[in-house]
C-alpha cells in the first residue's frame, strides 16, 4: 500500500515540475495594428516557449503510466491526478477514490468532518448549481443579482440551529460581493468545481462570513460545534477581500486552485479551549498562491500547510503553496507551519522547510524561522509575527508582472529572458510591461475596457483605479483612441517611473504610432462622422485613415465630411429631404436646424437643386469653419466636384 502511494507521489511531483509550462510573454512593439515595427521578437522568443511546452508535454506523458514495479500485484492501479486522490464532482454530487478490495474505485463522497460537526443532525447540505437557486436559498430579499454569474450581498444574513447549512457550490462560474454584509451564524461555502470569487466591495474588509458557534451540549460543557468559512474540494476559488472567521478553521483546501490576493482571516478562541490552524491546504491542490491579506490565529497556526493529500494519505510531497505577501500572527505558537509527517512513519524524511512556502518575489520579514518536533510531528513554523514582502530587485519585478498580469507562476525559460533582458539593459520596464499586458495570454482573455484599465492601474500604478481617473480613461477609449493610447498615458507616468525605481529598473517610454492616437481631438471629430452620418461606431482601419490625413494635413474638415455624406453607406440610408438638411446642421454646423433655414436648404431640394450644392453650402459655412478650428483641422473647401 505504502509503496503504491509512493509511486503516485512521484507521479504527482513529476506533474508538478511542468504543470508551470505556459506561454511566454514577449515583447513586440506591436501588432499589425500598429505599423512600422519590426516583428522580430514577436517570432523569436514564443518559439522558444513552445519548445518548453513540448518538453514538459512529453514529460507528463511520460510518467503519465505509474509502474508497478514496488506495488503488491492485488493492486490495481490508476493514472489519476491530484484532485482525483480526493474528490472530484458530478452531477449529481461529489465522487472520491476508494481502494475496494485492493482496486482503486471512484464512489460517492462521504464527508466525515461535516458528518462529525452535527450529531444532532441540525446542518443541512443543499447544493447550489445557479445564482438564481443560491439568491432564493440565501433570502432574495437580502442580495442583488447583478448578472447570472454574481450577487450582491445588501444586508446581513443570519444562520442560526433552525437554518445552519454548509452549501455546496456546483457552478461553472460565482462572484460574491459582500458589500460590507455578512453571511453570518451557522453558515459554511463548500466550493465543489468551477471558479468562484469572493470580494467585499464595501471597502473596509468587513464584509464576509463569519461563522458562529453552535451549543449542542449544555451550556456549563466547553464543547461546542462549528465549521470552517469556507471549504475549498474542487475547482478554483479567489478571494480577492473580504473578513472571514471561525471557530475553527477559517478555510480549507483540499484540492483545486487557490488564490488569495487580500482580506482579513481569523479563528476565535472560545472560552479556554485551542481553536486549530486559520488556515489548512493539503498538498492535493493544483495551485495555491497567498499574495496578501492579513491572517490572525489564536491557536496552532495561522496557516498549516501539509506535505500529504489530505489527512489518511501520509505520502508526502511538496505542497504547492506560494506566498508572496501578507501579514501573520499568531499569539500562541507561529504564524506559519508546514507539516511533513508523523515521527513514528519510520520513512526517512527529511525536516520540512518553510522557505518552500515562500514565492520568488517575497522575503520573510519580522520573524524567525524554527524547526522542532510538536505532537509527533515535524513542524517547520516562524514567529510569533511575520510579514511577507516584495524583496525587490529584477527577478522580484518580472516575478510581479507574472502574478499581476498573467496571474500565474512563472515559466522558467520566459523568466529567465526577461530578468536577462532588463538585468542587461535590453528591455526597459515599459517594454517588459507591454510585453505581458498585450500578450496573447492576456488578449485571448478579452478583457473589457474597464477590465483592462484596471489592470493598468494594478500593474503599472500598483493601486486600485481612482473614480475620476476611471471616468477619463473609458471616455477616452468610448471616443476611439486605442489601448496603446491608454498604455501609454500609464508607462510614461510619475508613479510607473517610481515604481521602477523601486526595482533599479530603467522605466522607459512607450508611444503609440497608431493614427488614432495622435491627437485625440481629431479622433473624436471622425469618430463623430461616423456616429452621425453613419450611425455606428467608425472600424479601426477608417478611423485610422481619416485621422490620418487630418493629423498630416492631407486632409481638411470639409473633404473628410464629404466622405462620409456622399459614401455608398451613407446613400444606402435614404434619408429624405427634411432628415438630409437636419443631418447637414448636426453635423457641419454641430445644432438643431431652425426653421427658416431649414425651410429654405429643404425648398432647394425639392425645386431640384443637388445634395452636392446644398453640402457645400453648409461645409464652406463659418459656422463650419468654427467648429474645424475647435478640433485643431483646416476646413477646406470643395472645389471641382
Amino acid at each position: 500500500m505504502r509503496s503504491f502511494l509512493r509511486g503516485i507521489a512521484t507521479l504527482l511531483a513529476a506533474s508538478m515540475l511542468t504543470a508551470g509550462m505556459f506561454f511566454t510573454p514577449v515583447y513586440a512593439e506591436e501588432t499589425e495594428a500598429e505599423p512600422g515595427v519590426t516583428q522580430e521578437t514577436a517570432v523569436s522568443e514564443p518559439a522558444a516557449s513552445e519548445e518548453t511546452e513540448t518538453t514538459a508535454t512529453g514529460a507528463s506523458e511520460e510518467t503519465a503510466v505509474i509502474t508497478p514495479a514496488e506495488t503488491e500485484q492485488s493492486e490495481a492501479l490508476l493514472p489519476i491526478s491530484a484532485e482525483d486522490l480526493f474528490v472530484q464532482p458530478s452531477e449529481n454530487g461529489l465522487y472520491e477514490m476508494e481502494k475496494i478490495d485492493g482496486v482503486w474505485k471512484v464512489v460517492p463522497f462521504e464527508d466525515e468532518l461535516t458528518e462529525n460537526l452535527d450529531p444532532a443532525n441540525v446542518w443541512t447540505y443543499p447544493e447550489v448549481q445557479t445564482v438564481d437557486a443560491l439568491v432564493e436559498l440565501l433570502g432574495a430579499s437580502n442580495f442583488t443579482r447583478v448578472s447570472s454569474t454574481e450577487i450582491r450581498l445588501w444586508n446581513n444574513v443570519t444562520f442560526d440551529e433552525n437554518n445552519a447549512m454548509i452549501v455546496k457550490l456546483f457552478m461553472p462560474e460565482l462572484v460574491i460581493d459582500f458589500n460590507g454584509y455578512c453571511l453570518e451564524g451557522m453558515i459554511s461555502l463548500e466550493v465543489c468545481g468551477g471558479n468562484v470569487t469572493l470580494r467585499d466591495l464595501g471597502g473596509t474588509n468587513q464584509g464576509g462570513i463569519n461563522v458562529g458557534k453552535y451549543h449542542n451540549y449544555p451550556e456549563t460543557s466547553d464543547s461546542f460545534l462549528s465549521a470552517p468559512a469556507i471549504h475549498l474540494r474542487y475547482g478554483s476559488l479567489t478571494i480577492e477581500s473580504g473578513r472571514y472567521t471561525s471557530y475553527v478553521f477559517t478555510l480549507m483546501a483540499y484540492a483545486g486552485n487557490l488564490v488569495i490576493r487580500d482580506g482579513v482571516f481569523e479563528n476565535i478562541p472560545y472560552k479556554d479551549a485551542t481553536p486549530p490552524s486559520v488556515i489548512i491546504l493539503y498538498a492535493g491542490m493544483s495551485s495555491a498562491r497567498i499574495m496578501g491579506g492579513t491572517f490572525r490565529g489564536d491557536g496552532y497556526f495561522t496557516v498549516e500547510c501539509y506535505r500529504f493529500r489530505e489527512e489518511w494519505m501520509r505520502t508526502s510531497v511538496r505542497n504547492p503553496l506560494q506566498i508572496s505577501g501578507g501579514y501573520f500572527e499568531n499569539t500562541r505558537l507561529g504564524a506559519l507551519a508546514y507539516a511533513d509527517m508523523k515521527i513514528d512513519d519510520n520513512d526517512d524524511k527529511p525536516y520540512p522547510d518553510l522557505y518552500e512556502l515562500l514565492a520568488l518575489g517575497g522575503k520573510f520579514s519580522d520573524g524567525v524561522v524554527n524547526t522542532q518536533e510538536l505532537g509527533g510531528f515535524l513542524y517547520s513554523y516562524s514567529a510569533v509575527r511575520l510579514r511577507v514582502e516584495d524583496k525587490g530587485g529584477v527577478e522580484s519585478f518580472v516575478y510581479r508582472l507574472y502574478t499581476k498580469v498573467l496571474d500565474r507562476e512563472p515559466d522558467k525559460a520566459g523568466f529567465d529572458n526577461w530578468v536577462s533582458r532588463l538585468t542587461s539593459k535590453q528591455a526597459t520596464g515599459a517594454e517588459a510591461a507591454y510585453g505581458f499586458i498585450f500578450s496573447p495570454e492576456i488578449s485571448s482573455s478579452n478583457l473589457s475596457d474597464q477590465e483592462f484599465v484596471t489592470l493598468l492601474y494594478k500593474v503599472i500604478l500598483n493601486r486600485a483605479p481612482d473614480e475620476v481617473g476611471m471616468k477619463n480613461w473609458l471616455s477616452a477609449l468610448g471616443m476611439g483612441v486605442s489601448r496603446y493610447f491608454i498604455f501609454a498615458g500609464f508607462a510614461n507616468s510619475q508613479e510607473w517611473k517610481n515604481l521602477c525605481a523601486r526595482y533599479g529598473i530603467d522605466p522607459g517610454s512607450y508611444a503609440s504610432t497608431e493614427p488614432r492616437d495622435q491627437n485625440l481631438q481629431v479622433t473624436i471629430f471622425v469618430r463623430r462622422l461616423y456616429t452621425t452620418c453613419l450611425n455606428r461606431e467608425p472600424d479601426i482601419l477608417g478611423l485610422n485613415y481619416w485621422t490620418d490625413g487630418l493629423v498630416k494635413k492631407t486632409e481638411d474638415g470639409a473633404h473628410a465630411a464629404f466622405g462620409f455624406f456622399f459614401s455608398k453607406e451613407f446613400e444606402s440610408r435614404k434619408l429624405s429631404n427634411e432628415a438630409y438638411v437636419e443631418l447637414l446642421y448636426e453635423v457641419l454646423l454641430g445644432r438643431s436646424s431652425d426653421p427658416g433655414g431649414r425651410a429654405y436648404w429643404v425648398g432647394q431640394l425639392n425645386r431640384g437643386v443637388t445634395r452636392l450644392e446644398v453640402f457645400k453650402g453648409f461645409a464652406h459655412s463659418r459656422e463650419f469653419d468654427t467648429i474645424c478650428a475647435g478640433y485643431g483641422i483646416e476646413r477646406g473647401t470643395i472645389q471641382g466636384i
